[in-house]
């Protein structure tokens, strides 16, 4: 019962994926119970859209990235939030208990504080320091989020029955809300808790009312089966077989547990003294895979039932059965140690979407292999799916190198015409940012400066004329000079005058508007030096980029290179410590196998010793 309860504290892998996927996103997302939480930092927020997609280690990287830009500091906090669960997830506990114990210290948000501790809290618990969970649960004086605060209280409630609190495992689960998955969890295990402690009524009855419960969602239904599994083999220890007989054969047929259940209800049949209704169930598992240990032990149960109620003939059939049937599985063992060595494990767990890569997480493929029934015996090894995990890992981050790889020449191609489209238009930039024409502006304007110098020192206020000014003085100098020649024919006294009115005119409005149009000139001189100093500023930038660009597309294309060479070197690492991690599993696979064998030869030798020992009782009648 211990490592039935175990299993359900950790609780089962489909569950573990929806809780931590659904606790995660109220994590990084709600800043707060009734606040809206607010993406300010990019890398941050390209963080959380690559962990929503499940790609967590592209999250992971994002995060690392962001956290060399100092922008990301605005949320600095919930960064590393995010990457502590991230490091978690990845079973990299030392990297995620430093971020988590610095969050901790660091004057933060109290609702991000109360997160922190939380996390933290859970990780002790699964490094099995138990005792600094719970003291790290005490120190949280708020309330988690509504899903949150559910699995705190759950966890509670575990650390509590893993202390032999029950009064106080009862209090914490009964503040769970009902409608919550962690209510009916903390109920389970709180159940096979008061089991174990010698209060069996009182756990059955707490057990029961999850049988009560409507139909549910298929996670809900392999909780009703373990359930009733549990009573069921709990009942038969103390020898109720009736009552087992009530739990078990509520479990579903199609179930995971139905082999184990069939087993046990044939065991309650013989309690209840009952051996051809103990037959049913056996023979109906005998039919199934004779890999799973409940089979291989309904194999010996039949015969020896049946020699119990003295029918040793045909006891004596179903014994050499049984004993054939163990040296097949003998055969196939073997068979599946060879073909482990020779590495079709992986392959079989790949083809099955065990492991995969990041571009086919869903891809999912039957293989025929000898090693393929004994998969979930595999897997069903804490050890072994550790190691799957790791490789996982391994897998994710290959792919994720390989995929940067692969991009590195799109890269340089793209480098290297950028380069080649700046080397076509740079004949145009020189020419934008030559300093020939800004010479030659620049003589124009100290000649200007001489001329308007000297206009100011003699006071010429003619200088000054506009062009329409300068064109009417000229035309009355004509005039002038044709009304001297006809005044020798004819008297133009009249018009001379008029002459020298309208000069007189021209000339005070040019004498009296001298002032006005010197400071003019003067301002729009003015104008001419900011312009030149801007001309020259930016000729000189245009300049300064037409060097510069060659040489950042140099250091472009080293680091391109250099990049290529690291990512090269990450490459073989990362498949040598494939090549390792595959060592490892097919060991651990093969130990599995060889202790499997151990237990076959026994049943064997039982299944020989009882058929040789009916032979001989036979032949003596």
């Amino acid at each position: 019962m211990v490592m039935v309860r175990q299993t359900f504290g950790c609780r089962i892998p489909t569950l573990l994926l929806v809780a931590l996927a659904l606790s995660q996103f109220l994590l990084s997302v709600n800043a707060d119970v009734n606040k809206t939480h607010h993406v300010i930092d990019r890398g941050y927020g390209q963080a959380l859209y690559e962990h929503f997609q499940q790609n967590n280690l592209r999250a992971i990287t994002t995060l690392m990235v962001a956290d060399q830009q100092p922008q990301t500091s605005r949320q600095q906090d919930q960064s590393d939030l995010l990457l502590a669960d991230l490091y978690y997830r990845y079973g990299l506990f030392s990297e995620s208990d430093r971020l988590f114990s610095r969050l901790l210290t660091d004057d933060i948000d109290h609702a991000l504080l109360t997160r922190v501790k939380f996390n933290l809290a859970r990780l002790n618990h699964e490094q099995g320091n138990n005792q600094e969970s719970l003291k790290l649960l005490s120190l949280i004086d708020s309330p988690l989020p509504d899903q949150l605060q559910d699995e705190k209280q759950y966890l509670l409630t575990n650390l509590f029955i893993i202390n032999q609190n029950i009064e106080e495992a009862k209090k914490t689960s009964s503040t769970i809300n009902p409608k919550s998955i962690w209510y009916h969890y903390a109920g389970y295990n709180l159940g096979i808790g008061l089991i174990e402690n010698g209060q069996l009524d009182e756990g059955l009855t707490l057990l029961e009312q999850i049988n009560l419960l409507e139909e549910g969602t298929e996670e809900l239904l392999a909780l009703r089966d373990q359930v009733n599994l549990s009573m069921g083999l709990s009942l038969l220890r103390v020898n109720r077989p009736e009552t087992a007989l009530n739990s078990l054969q509520r479990i579903r047929l199609d179930g995971p547990l139905s082999h184990t259940a069939l087993l046990a209800t044939g065991w309650a049949w013989t309690g209840l003294e009952q051996s051809a209704k103990a037959l049913v169930p056996w023979l109906e598992l005998a039919n199934k895979n004779t890999v799973d240990a409940a089979t291989q032990e309904a194999l010996l149960a039949i015969p020896t039932t049946l020699e119990q109620n003295s029918k040793p003939k045909l006891a004596v059939q179903y014994f050499t059965l049984a004993a054939n049937q163990f040296d097949r599985q003998l055969e196939v063992l073997e068979q599946s140690v060879k073909t482990i060595r020779a590495g079709e494990l992986i392959g079989l767990l790949n083809q099955n979407a065990l492991i995969y890569p990041n571009s086919a997480k869903f891809a999912a493929s039957s293989l025929q292999s000898t090693t393929a029934p004994y998969l979930h015996i595999l897997i069903a090894s804490a050890d072994f799916h550790r190691e799957l995990k790791r490789y996982q890992e391994l897998v994710d981050i290959s792919s994720t190198l390989n995929h940067w790889n692969r991009n590195l020449p799109t890269l340089s191609l793209m480098l290297d015409e950028r380069r080649q489209r700046f080397v076509n238009k740079q004949p145009l930039l020189e020419q934008t940012s030559s300093f020939e024409n800004l010479s030659r502006l620049r003589r124009s304007r100290d000649d200007l400066a001489v001329q308007l110098k000297l206009v100011e020192s003699d006071d010429s206020s003619l200088e000054l004329a506009t062009e329409q000014e300068k064109i009417q003085l000229q035309r009355l100098d004509k005039i002038a000079a044709n009304l001297i020649s006809i005044g020798e024919r004819r008297d133009t006294s009249d018009k001379q005058d008029m002459h020298r009115l309208l000069n007189g005119l021209l000339s005070w409005q040019i004498r009296t508007s001298y002032a006005t149009r010197l400071w003019t000139a003067k301002k729009q001189f003015i104008g001419l030096d900011t312009a030149l100093s801007s001309a020259s500023t930016r000729a000189e930038s245009l300049r300064q980029i037409g060097v510069d660009s060659i040489s950042r597309f140099d250091q472009f294309k080293a680091r391109i290179s250099t990049q290529r060479g690291k990512i090269g070197g990450l490459i073989e690492r990362v498949a040598n410590l494939m090549n390792r991690q595959e060592e490892r599993i097919n060991l651990l696979a093969i130990s599995t196998i060889e202790l499997q064998k151990q237990h076959i030869i026994q049943l064997r030798l039982n299944a020989r010793y009882s058929l040789a020992r009916l032979y001989d009782k036979l032949v003596t009648e």
